[in-house]
């Protein structure tokens, strides 16, 4: 019971903060239980991570940030650990489902990058390619999970210099012999910037479609996917893109003029001529 408690608390650990974060100052905010105190995310977009930390891939490859880091591509990183018996599990089949929908069009290692990164610096790069073979058995996209997901393991000093840059807060629970910890999604620029953090242990493939397309500055995706994002706004409450009636208004406005101008163009110049 304790630790069905311990992972109900920690799945809604970011929706308490970040309402208590909004608490105007003089009144009463959420008060953490005690088991989660000190877990939440405090990273925000602007933050820039070292792209020199080195990490192990699941070919026991040592590998650096950098490496993944390429030219215009977008990369996202999830904080978790392999041997996770609740929230992880949860979180990464929630990537899973995202990266291997049919609506999630980005191309997959070219257009986008994904790295799950331990926090636990016993586990190790066969625990790694064990994790990811597990998805790629029941993928519909298998190229997706092959090209553009990575499962990297570190060194304690690697794995603390990440977390503390993104602003992921964790700790270990002597009781469950667990570590406890929240869920995001951290999307970062191709120069290893955040641009948006995703509380969240599910996605829709047009909210990854969205922050992708923001952190490349619009050098991946298809005009399509160019439109949708400018009539799209990220909620910082949900970690979910919303459509702004205003900007829709607005390009509204503008086909309409554009048909107008189409339509009465060649009337206007015959009246002016004459």
């Amino acid at each position: 019971m304790y630790k069905h408690l311990l992972v109900l608390f920690t799945v809604f650990l970011q929706g308490w903060t970040s309402q208590a974060s909004n608490v105007p100052a003089g009144k009463a905010s959420h008060v953490l239980p005690r088991e989660v105190a000190g877990t939440d995310i405090t990273g925000r977009p602007g933050d820039k991570i070292d792209l020199n930390l080195e990490f192990k891939d699941r070919f026991g490859e040592t590998r650096k940030l950098q490496d993944f880091f390429i030219k215009d591509r977008p990369v996202f990183i999830s904080m978790v650990y392999f041997n996770c018996p609740g929230l992880c599990n949860i979180h990464m089949n929630g990537v899973f489902e995202a990266l291997d929908s049919p609506f999630f069009t980005l191309t997959p290692g070219e257009e986008y990058t994904w790295l799950s990164i331990s926090i636990d610096p016993k586990e190790t790069p066969d625990l790694a390619a064990q994790k990811i073979t597990s998805y790629q058995k029941i993928a519909k996209r298998p190229e997706a999970i092959e090209k553009a997901w990575h499962f990297l393991t570190g060194q304690p000093s690697s794995i603390k210099s990440i977390t503390q840059q993104l602003g992921f807060n964790y700790k270990w629970d002597e009781i469950t012999k667990q570590y406890v910890h929240a869920a995001a999604v951290y999307s970062l620029t191709p120069d290893g910037v955040v641009s948006q953090v995703h509380s969240n242990v599910s996605f829709s493939p047009r909210t990854l479609k969205l922050s992708a397309i923001e952190a490349s500055k619009g050098a991946v995706g298809n005009y399509k996917d160019l439109f949708l994002y400018y009539c799209y706004e990220l909620n910082p409450n949900t970690g979910q893109y919303t459509l702004v009636a205003t900007t829709l208004m607005k390009f509204g406005g503008l086909i309409t003029l554009i048909l107008l101008a189409l339509f009465l163009g060649p009337v206007w110049l015959k009246e002016f001529k004459k």
